[in-house]
């Protein structure tokens, strides 16, 4: 073991390494350091932990010197000695759950470099080390404290550009308004009241408009800070699980959330039950994110984009699915959703930067006149408003020029008489009202759109849709409505079925279904492969859709994929809350996990005590427990054995299926009798001394195995395949008009999103965006175009139309 005096070495528990410290590059390293040592284990049925027990003096030692995550410079809130005991009881734990398993990556033994900042990178170990948490105990509410004091709450700041002084002073720190103002300081000043209150009204009316503007506008960009989480579940103070202010959380915390939470910092996640995420506000997918706990490698020197950090989840976005635990690792402005209100909240990043003074008068002059140029509108602003404070100063020096004329008319005897028509004449030349008629002309401009849900921060942004070439727009929920609805279905007897999208909403269940004639097929002529499809999509799904009374409108729980097939369901008269009603009684759910990337529900009907399972997940691990499927349009009595060559075909229909941009499921059942479950129950139950819980899908207590149950293995064989479902995201209806209008005018429309090249490609063309006539380079993912350099960029055909597997920090750059 290494030498415990040195302070800095830290050893990994349960890897046989040990992990160093290099002050001067502020990386960890780790060696491997032979055998490691016996570890005694204690198998549970939901974790597995692993423990070492360790000298106290050694580990205090070790971590004195460790860095923070956070913190590069030492700031003297803690000592040496405090930080030894503060860690010195930590142990690393190692936390599996029923349905997932730590997967170990095997440790390079060369040494490697430790980034703290792509927790990512980490493996559930080495995040539990370098972030110096407890998985068990939690932090204390001592180390908690400090932790806070070192880095700050855990909130989002307040946009700087909210504070009414800074909106007040934008609305007059333009040349016209400077000029109005010396004018009507002159008027008053001759006891001209009249021209004075006409000025003065003018100023009054031009800062009042604008700021209420401004104000109501940066309120509603402010609203980004809903996003975080009001109270959270963390563990803490020897590991008891309590409920605090989300704004307490520290880096190290150990929280735990569930379906329907919002996750309130970034995590590193360490343990997890079938973990789906909704990250649509910051990465753009329309399908929630299966969550995972393995460590992630960045392929090149730049990281990976938040979209494929599936062993994170982030802050504001919402559990759709399962469960999860996890290390905090960023709180406040260092998480993502922070990152983004820190772009909204930047300053313009072009602004003039002046010539450094080398001695010379002009470059004196450059600096000294900066600031006044920036007062006066000249270096801010959108090109109208520079060009009208460039003519306001011609003005004035033409009014200048009018008073000196009428005081040498004058002979220079400037008496009351004299000075009033000078000053007169000199505002005469001003155009007093520009400013006014500019500012009510752009609030009615924005009060328009507003109509249309757009918010316009600065009015002067009016002023640059005249002029605008390009617009870059993101997909979900712009684009399309940012909701799943099944657009294909696909059975083995080689039909494909439209589903229409009918009704005022995409949750609406109505549509019929169209054959490959295009012609409507009603309800009661619907197959029975396709109806034993439908069945299978309502029964194996745990979401809910129903009508708001309140609202006038369909609403709907859960999964946006499963909200769509029972969306479709419904469209063929097979409403899941019917069907539980009349016939079906649930008996037993697998869960869909990421490693077998399929979910299984068993039922029972009411008529017999015989069990129907009902199957869906991804094609080729649902094809994995197919035997049988039917080559004609019939139920199951018809099936033949599903040979390598169908299968060949399955997989090749999912392709032509998933190059149209559709998410595509399949969907298998299977029949089994109640005699043949009691014998292979018994039969398990004999083989294993283990208690055997699952899931319930309705509120995620665990139950007992039963008799009439199965087993995973055992469940899931000898399935009947029925068919495919393709589902997307649909644009909006207007989106196609829309796009066409811009193109008419001369304005090139680029769609930078967050999805799948595939699926960007396919939505791209259904909007008008892509034509099919383009260039390769016409769509890249953002990693291809960031490596480009300024060069290479203009020597391309086409800059590109759809920029795909954008980060958040790509769209706000």
């Amino acid at each position: 073991m290494a030498d415990s005096n040195d302070g800095k070495a830290l050893t990994n528990n349960g890897t046989g390494k040990t992990v160093n410290y290099d002050p001067s590059s502020e990386a960890c390293t780790e060696e491997e350091e032979g055998e490691p040592p016996n570890i005694p284990q204690q198998q549970q049925s939901i974790i597995q932990q692993q423990t070492i027990e360790s000298s106290e003096t050694s580990i205090a030692s070790s971590i004195r010197s460790f860095p923070s995550f956070v913190q590069k410079q030492q700031d003297g809130i803690h000592s040496s000695s405090e930080k030894g005991e503060k860690y010195a009881n930590n142990v690393a734990t190692t936390t599996t759950t029923t349905t997932t398993t730590v997967a170990h990556l095997q440790q390079p033994t060369t040494e490697t470099k430790i980034d703290l900042h792509r927790p990512h990178t980490l493996t559930v170990e080495e995040t539990i080390d370098v972030f110096k948490a407890d998985f068990n105990h939690g932090l204390t509410t001592e180390e908690a404290k400090l932790r806070s004091n070192r880095d700050g709450p855990n909130v989002i700041q307040e946009a700087k550009g909210v504070s009414i002084w800074s909106i007040a002073l934008r609305q007059v720190a333009n040349a016209l308004t400077v000029i109005l103002l010396a004018a009507m300081a002159l008027s008053f000043g001759v006891q001209d009241w009249v021209e004075g209150g006409v000025v003065s009204a003018v100023i009054v009316v031009n800062v009042v408009i604008g700021f209420v503007q401004e104000y109501r506008a940066e309120n509603a960009l402010a609203s980004l800070r809903s996003l975080s989480s009001p109270s959270s579940s963390v563990i803490r103070d020897q590991g008891k699980i309590q409920e605090i202010d989300a704004r307490q959380l520290c880096v190290g915390d150990i929280v735990h959330f569930k379906t329907g939470d919002v996750v309130p910092a970034d995590v590193r996640i360490i343990t997890l039950s079938s973990l789906e995420i909704d990250e649509a506000p910051l990465t753009g997918e329309s399908v929630p994110v299966l969550k995972t706990i393995d460590a992630l490698f960045d392929v090149s020197s730049a990281p990976l984009p938040p979209a494929d950090r599936t062993n994170l989840a982030f802050a504001g976005t919402t559990v759709t699915k399962g469960r999860g635990a996890g290390v905090v690792v960023a709180i406040g402005m260092q998480t993502q959703i922070g990152q983004i209100a820190a772009a909204l909240d930047k300053k313009n990043a072009n602004k003039r930067i002046p010539r450094k003074a080398d001695g010379s008068p002009a470059a004196w002059y450059v600096r000294a006149w900066e600031p006044f140029a920036k007062l006066l509108g000249l270096r801010d602003g959108t090109p109208l408003q520079r060009k009208l404070s460039r003519f306001a100063l011609i003005l004035l020096a033409l009014a200048i020029l009018c008073a000196i004329i009428v005081f040498a008319v004058a002979e220079f005897d400037l008496n009351d008489d004299v000075i009033l028509y000078a000053i007169a004449l000199g505002i005469g030349v001003l155009p007093e009202s520009l400013v006014a008629v500019l500012t009510i002309t752009f609030s009615v401009g924005a009060k328009r759109m507003a109509n249309s849900n757009v918010i316009v921060r600065k009015l002067e942004a009016l002023e640059a849709l005249g002029g605008v070439t390009d617009i870059c727009s993101d997909k979900t929920g712009t684009l399309t409505h940012g909701k799943m609805i099944v657009d294909k279905i696909w059975t083995p007897s080689g039909q494909t079925l439209s589903v229409e999208k009918g009704g005022s909403s995409v949750l609406e269940p109505v549509g019929q279904l169209f054959g490959d004639d295009q012609q409507k097929i009603k309800e009661e002529a619907i197959d029975n492969a396709t109806k034993q499809l439908c069945l299978a999509a309502s029964l194996c799904n745990v979401a809910q859709i129903w009508y708001d009374h309140e609202t006038n409108q369909w609403a709907a729980r859960g999964d946006p994929t499963e909200v769509a097939l029972q969306v479709l369901a419904r469209k063929v008269g097979m409403d899941r809350e019917e069907l539980v009603k009349s016939t079906f009684t649930f008996e037993q759910e697998h869960a869909f996990d990421s490693t077998t990337k399929r979910m299984t529900m068993m039922f029972s009907t009411k008529d017999d005590q015989n069990r129907q399972l009902f199957m869906k997940g991804a094609p080729e691990r649902v094809l994995e427990c197919c035997s049988t499927f039917s080559p004609t349009n019939l139920d199951q009595k018809n099936s033949v054995a599903l040979n390598e060559e169908v299968k060949k075909e399955i997989l090749n229909r999912m392709e032509i299926l998933a190059s149209q941009g559709l998410r595509v499921l399949a969907f298998a059942s299977r029949n089994v009798d109640i005699d043949l479950l009691r014998k292979d129950n018994n039969k398990f139950a004999s083989s294993t001394s283990s208690s055997l819980q699952f899931d319930h899908p309705e509120h995620g207590d665990r139950i007992e195995l039963a008799y009439g149950q199965l087993p995973r293995s055992e469940a899931e064989q000898d399935f009947h395949f029925v068919g495919l479902c393709g589902l997307y995201d649909p644009p909006r209806k207007e989106t196609y008009g829309s796009v066409k209008s811009c193109q008419n005018a001369g304005i090139v429309v680029r769609m930078i999103t967050g999805d799948h090249i595939a699926t960007a490609r396919a939505i791209a063309k259904e909007v008008g965006i892509l034509n099919g006539t383009e260039s390769k380079e016409a769509v890249m993912s953002a990693n291809e175009f960031d490596q480009l350099s300024e060069q290479e960029i203009d020597v391309l055909s086409t800059l590109p139309l759809v920029v795909a597997r954008c980060s958040p920090t790509t769209k706000f750059a």
